[in-house]
């Protein structure tokens, strides 16, 4: 815990990376807001079937539907677990704190699970 810690504070890179707004903002100014779809990890974890159907929906293609239960479950790539500890938890807390209340203000029940 202590060495990750020291690595996020000594690279200020990994917490500049985190700050989506930024890249969220940078590609808007290109594309229109119609062009977007934000997906969440939880709902790719949780809801795949859902996730699919709005995909389908938002690029205009033919939903087949029915997507198979069993096949939407199955582990790709599948690891242990890792908790984040508590000293590393409260340290992006503190660094990212306005850039989640930006997302929170964005997306607002998506992210409530973040916080």
């Amino acid at each position: 815990a202590d060495d990750l810690l020291a690595i996020l504070k000594e690279d200020g890179h990994y917490v500049e990376f985190s700050r989506y707004t930024k890249h969220i903002e940078a590609w808007e100014q290109f594309y229109p807001e119609e062009r977007f779809l934000f997906c969440f990890m939880e709902d790719i974890k949780n809801r795949p079937g859902w996730i699919l159907d709005q995909v389908c929906k938002h690029l205009g293609v033919p939903n087949q539907g029915g997507w198979d239960k069993e096949t939407l479950e199955q582990k790709i790539f599948s690891s242990k677990p890792m908790e984040m500890p508590d000293a590393v938890r409260d340290y992006l807390r503190q660094e990212l704190d306005e850039e989640l209340q930006a997302l929170f203000g964005r997306f607002c029940d998506k992210i409530s699970a973040w916080t």
